[in-house]
């Protein structure tokens, strides 16, 4: 059959091998060698070292998805015994605690604790195209960045391990490493890789790796010169797809970077030593319809779920690396031009997830449902949400110019 192909492949080419006697006759051990020299002549075949190389690939790979298979891909079944003693939680936020105006001159666009200061502090990212560090408790901006972009700053997240360094996006199409540390101020580094809004930055959670995402169908992957504080950061693979990419994250032991494309049922996984890819379908039935996009990625805290908010009123969550619904949030608003964000509690035993309402609402991730309390108050659509990594507190930011702590 090999042979075969060769002559009907090669009919018309310089290569007369159809002339060849050993098509007609030979022992079956002869037509072999005369086939894999001419396989070599012809450099079809791989060499030793590059089915090493490959094997070596296959091989990592297969032993980081063991690994994620120990780590969090419980079944249906276990999760739900998580899930079911969870059961109307009431170790979430309740209250507002402090209302912040006038940081920006513009809508509030992205907002993060910096946790693990001495002080209670946020950084924030405006329309009015500033970054300003705040501290919550006062109402004092500290700091102001006015010259980073030209663009309003959509998208943020903090260093792991370093702090007071900040990733940061813009709809001018570039992103940015911003130390906010007391002696410095300063722009560590400014990518400008992308040909559209950058709306996703995200760190790896072992701080090696960064990557940011954009309405240009690109995500660009930088990695780390060291652990050290005064590493720098080089480009090291660039992922394209077909449209716009809404949200990105890591997996919690960073060997996996999770991307969320428009117009598109999967979730791309892309390992980060291989960036063998890894195609994981959201529809439940297992069919290529797309009903849905995935606009917002969040990792639970012990890693094993994907909270996924979708722009069709409804927010899953995934058993990380599988199909698997473990959740579904119904009784949000959200549509096809919404933003919505969501993040976990601390004991990850509550939702909390944006609303076109302007409402946040908290859902109860043992019953599935809304849990009677929903953190009201912002006059305009909420934009961003972020948790304490230490403590029950919420900061939300708004279109209407304000930024809300809830205790």
């Amino acid at each position: 059959k090999i042979m075969a192909d060769i002559v009907t492949e090669s009919e018309g080419s310089d290569v007369k091998i159809s002339q060849n006697p050993l098509l007609k006759s030979g022992t079956k051990a002869d037509q072999f060698e005369w086939v894999c020299d001419w396989l070599g002549r012809m450099r079809l075949t791989k060499t030793l070292d590059s089915l090493l190389e490959e094997g070596e690939d296959i091989l990592a790979l297969a032993a980081a998805e063991a690994d994620m298979a120990a780590l969090g891909l419980d079944t249906q079944q276990q999760l739900e015994v998580q899930f079911r003693a969870m059961e109307n939680s009431d170790d979430h936020v309740h209250d507002e605690h402090k209302a912040i105006e006038g940081i920006h001159s513009a809508n509030v666009l992205s907002v993060r604790f910096l946790d693990k200061q001495d002080e209670p502090l946020i950084v924030t990212g405006g329309g009015d195209k500033i970054i300003k560090v705040t501290n919550y408790e006062s109402g004092e901006t500290t700091h102001s960045f006015s010259d980073v972009f030209i663009g309003p700053v959509v998208t943020m997240d903090v260093h792991p391990t370093h702090p007071k360094r900040v990733l940061m996006g813009s709809m001018d199409a570039a992103h940015a490493i911003i130390d906010l540390d007391a002696s410095s101020h300063s722009v560590v580094a400014k990518f400008k890789d992308h040909r559209k809004h950058v709306v996703r930055t995200r760190w790896a959670p072992n701080g090696k790796l960064l990557a940011s995402a954009s309405y240009d169908g690109e995500v660009h992957v930088y990695a780390a010169s060291s652990d050290a504080s005064d590493a720098t950061y080089s480009k090291i693979k660039t992922l394209t797809f077909k449209h716009a990419v809404e949200a990105i994250v890591f997996t919690a032991d960073s060997q996996w970077l999770i991307a969320a494309p428009r117009e598109d049922n999967y979730l791309h996984y892309f390992h980060t030593e291989t960036w063998k890819e890894k195609l994981v379908n959201m529809n439940a039935s297992g069919d290529e319809h797309v009903s849905f996009t995935a606009m917002d990625l969040t990792m639970s805290p012990d890693g094993k779920t994907l909270l996924t908010s979708t722009d069709k009123n409804r927010v899953i969550m995934f058993a990380v690396g599988t199909s698997i619904q473990a959740r579904n949030f119904w009784g949000v608003e959200n549509g096809q031009w919404s933003t919505p964000r969501s993040c976990f509690n601390l004991s990850q035993s509550c939702v909390y997830t944006t609303s076109e309402d302007n409402n946040v609402y908290i859902f109860d991730v043992g019953t599935e449902k809304k849990n009677g309390t929903k953190l009201s108050g912002h006059k305009g659509v909420v934009r961003d949400i972020h948790r304490h990594a230490s403590k029950e507190l919420v900061t939300t930011c708004s279109y209407d110019r304000s930024v809300k702590i809830w205790m």
